[in-house]
């Protein structure tokens, strides 16, 4: 797959403060899964290379003014999403992310999504986590502040 972000746009956006939103719905699997090129590959890959190039060009750019965008399926192994976001590769973990949902209207798509099997359980972890952190004036992981504090 041909990346577009080359250095001349790479430069451009740093030069102009350009704010950027990644569609990255976390590690490989759980992004790869709906993710896909032309050719039907997971996109994983291409969009890391194009972060590392992005951040090796601009690092203060990229901390200030690149932010993440995770879309949640009934399939999305939310742990994992945490995991990803808190805890994972450096290009992720530094910055800013939010989280949606893939609207429930969208039939076709949830008749071929299969549900993660400990779905419930794992919000109710992460919801725990969100508030044992609050609760402890710490800060709670990225996926379970992007998810819990603005309905709280």
């Amino acid at each position: 797959m041909r990346s577009l972000l080359g250095e001349h746009i790479a430069r451009f956006l740093a030069r102009n403060d350009v704010e950027v939103l990644v569609s990255l719905d976390g590690d490989r699997v759980n992004h790869d899964r709906h993710r896909r090129s032309r050719t039907g590959t997971g996109t994983f890959d291409v969009v890391m290379e194009n972060l590392a190039r992005l951040k090796e060009i601009a690092p203060d750019y990229y901390h200030r003014h690149v932010s993440f965008s995770a879309t949640i399926s009934p399939s999305t192994d939310l742990l994992l999403l945490e995991r990803f976001y808190s805890d994972g590769p450096d290009l992720v973990t530094g910055n800013r992310m939010r989280v949606s949902y893939v609207s429930p209207g969208n039939e076709s798509f949830f008749r071929r999504c299969k549900a993660h099997p400990q779905r419930e359980e794992q919000e109710a972890t992460l919801a725990q986590a969100f508030l044992d952190a609050h609760v402890r004036g710490h800060g709670a992981g990225k996926v379970a502040t992007a998810l819990f504090e603005r309905p709280i």
